[in-house]
């Protein structure tokens, strides 16, 4: 305990002095003089531009000759000698203005805009406060500690960059000139640990090259710290051009070099992994790489060892370069924040397309320029930017399929794949087709040992697995499922913690049981309305690797699918059974008419009987004695015939509601 606050303790300490360190260098920068001109070296010679309106004797396009006679062979090393001047110093400088050599007298303004000076301050705050936050959230990470380190030393880097040294509280201006010259040179070293020590497959022979370029950054910091004192302090001029050529040869080669490794050493790392979280966290690395240093060597370092300048202005260099932090601490923290295929997809992507507009843009407007004689220069921009507007779509449809064919490949098939499940799903009318369904794609998309589709049946709360793939000790046995007994609300995933990528929300299961069982991961299978219809168990995976973010999401999204399709099914049922029953009573209703109406005329038949013949006892007041007795026998008979078609008619009564009760007479 004692120990880890003094390592607190010494932390604190360090980044209050780092933090001093980068105002100090701020306030350099702020100091940090300028001619009042810009200057170009274009073909040999330093040509100044943009001259302030009340300099009027200097034109642009003049060629500079000196500075207080001192004669410069490019841009840096006008900057270094500036750079022991103050704001509001006046210089002597010779230049040469249509054909004439002139001399004036100039007083040096500000270096940097206001601007520069709120992004280099902004970019260095991030830095360093990301490299803060990275190194709190993650205090026993070792990449962590690595990448804390580096951020923090380029963040000095920015926000210290080569800012006067003429101040002459006790030399700090030369200090702190000395002092970025070291941690300058030291940190794309720092990224190379950073990168090698992140990835889990490691470059063989990597400590070997990490000594090799720590010890070549000490050696270039100690070069360029001597040929610096000696070009300002020693009063040798010539060590001015010794400390420029040094700097923009070797050491913005081994910048270079340090850049080109550490990206290297990340797709190494990238291409030898099989794991998915391991791929994404490098998949965060390179974005970061490829957005921050590889910019800043393609369009600041490169063009300035080459053309003697900058393709951007260094403000937009620096925003570039917050993608590092940004990113690294992402890969570091918390890799799924976001999706960083699809980010790569669509900066690709719109990349392209916006080149691709700009190339058609340019090419119609030159063709109907050319074969179109007199035409408003109206007409040619117009017809383009709706040729454009109409191909943007296609041609940003075609960009992308081509982009995730190509270069994720992998996820383009599992997208396919995954779609083409859902879409099956909508065709299923059966829970058993649906268990069955599921059990086959999630095994094809996610290769497991074990899978299985347990139902709750509400008749009796039991569960039953009705499809499944390594559960045959289940088969034909149900466990009872005791809603009172939960737990929790069953919203999430049940797992085994360990088993499950570090950062996914799940309930964590009691590892005795899942373990006695096979069991991994239980995902309930539950309607929008709160109803539990079944459960999709699954053991380990094949490959023998943890369920990542992505399998959770597409399980939970298989599940959240079956819900909806369960409750489809259990309405459409019901809607049949309704129909079903609706046909049923139309039937019986039909039968009930038929048979009101048979029976109606077989009642009559007696009664129409019974009438007859009391009608003709009645006319007969002295009938004879056989005929007497043949009627009142008709009429008996006709009268039985009746009581048993009422009987029959009560029975069926009874029947109909359910109310006839059946004796059994026995066999003689």
């Amino acid at each position: 305990m004692k120990s880890a606050l003094t390592r607190k303790s010494a932390l604190l300490l360090i980044e209050i002095i780092i933090i001093i360190v980068c105002i100090g260098g701020f306030y350099l920068n702020v100091l940090k003089p300028n001619l009042p001109f810009e200057v170009n070296f274009i073909d040999s010679h330093l040509i100044i531009t943009n001259v302030e309106k009340y300099l009027a004797d200097i034109k642009d396009g003049s060629i500079l000759l000196s500075v207080d006679t001192h004669q410069f062979n490019d841009w840096e090393e006008l900057e270094l000698y500036l750079d022991g001047k103050r704001i509001g110093e006046t210089v002597k400088i010779k230049f040469e203005t249509d054909k004439q050599i002139k001399s004036a007298s100039v007083q040096l303004t500000n270096y940097y805009s206001l601007f520069t000076l709120i992004i280099i301050a902004v970019v260095g705050l991030i830095y360093v406060s990301i490299a803060m936050f990275v190194r709190i959230r993650s205090p026993e990470n070792y990449s962590a500690r690595l990448f804390h380190r580096a951020s923090i030393s380029l963040g000095v880097v920015i926000v210290s960059t080569a800012g006067t040294y003429n101040l002459e509280f006790y030399g700090y201006g030369y200090l702190n000139r000395i002092i970025w010259l070291f941690i300058y040179s030291l940190t794309p070293v720092l990224f190379i640990h950073f990168t090698s020590s992140f990835a889990k497959k490691k470059v063989k022979g990597i400590k070997y090259i990490l000594w090799y370029f720590y010890l070549s950054a000490l050696v270039n910091s100690i070069i360029l710290s001597y040929l610096f004192l000696e070009a300002t302090l020693g009063g040798d001029f010539d060590y001015v051009r010794y400390y420029v050529l040094f700097f923009d040869s070797f050491f913005r080669l081994f910048l270079i070099t340090c850049i080109i490794i550490a990206i290297s050493v990340c797709i190494y790392a990238y291409r030898s992994t099989r794991e998915i979280d391991e791929r994404k966290r490098l998949q965060w690395l390179l974005l970061g790489y490829f957005i921050g240093p590889f910019s800043f060597v393609i369009f600041w370092v490169i063009p300035i060892f080459f053309l003697e300048r900058s393709l951007l202005p260094e403000s937009v260099i620096l925003i570039f370069l917050t993608a590092i932090p940004i990113t690294f601490s992402i890969a570091i923290v918390k890799y799924h924040l976001m999706d960083v295929n699809l980010i790569i997809r669509r900066s690709f992507v719109y990349t392209v397309v916006l080149f691709a507009i700009i190339i058609t843009y340019v090419l119609l407007t030159s063709v109907i320029t050319f074969f179109v004689d007199n035409l408003n220069p109206a007409v040619p921009t117009v017809l383009t930017a709706i040729a454009t507007v109409v191909l943007l779509q296609p041609a940003k449809n075609l960009v992308q399929k081509f982009v995730d064919k190509k270069f994720f490949r992998v996820e383009y098939d599992y997208r396919k794949e995954q779609q083409r499940f859902f879409e099956e799903m909508k065709n299923i009318y059966d829970v058993n087709s649906l268990a069955e369904l599921i059990i086959k794609n999630t095994d094809q998309l996610i290769p497991v040992n074990k899978i299985g589709f347990f139902n709750l049946d509400k008749s009796d709360s039991k569960i039953r697995i009705i499809s499944d793939k390594g559960f045959e000790l289940l088969h034909g046995r149900s466990i009872r499922f005791e809603t009172e007994n939960l737990k929790n609300n069953l919203v999430l995933p049940v797992a085994v913690s360990d088993k499950v990528e570090a950062g996914i929300n799940i309930e964590s299961a009691d590892v005795r049981v899942f373990k006695r069982w096979g069991i991994t991961l239980v995902f309930p299978i539950k309607s929008p309305t709160g109803i539990i219809h079944a459960f999709l168990v699954l053991g380990e995976k094949k490959a023998g690797t943890r369920y990542y973010k992505d399998d959770i999401d597409l399980l939970s999204t298989v599940t959240a699918a079956a819900a909806l399709a369960i409750d489809r099914i259990i309405l459409q049922e019901d809607l049949i059974r309704q129909k079903l029953e609706a046909e049923r009573l139309e039937e019986l209703n039909e039968l009930k008419s038929f048979f009101m109406q048979g029976i109606t005329h077989e009642l009559k038949t007696p009664l129409t009987s019974i009438k007859i013949f009391t009608e003709k006892l009645k006319n007969h007041q002295l009938p004879v004695k056989d005929k007497s007795d043949f009627y009142l026998k008709v009429i008996n008979g006709e009268s039985n015939k009746l009581n048993g078609l009422i009987d029959n008619i009560l029975v069926y009564a009874q029947i109909e509601k359910g109310m006839q009760t059946y004796q059994n007479p026995g066999l003689i």
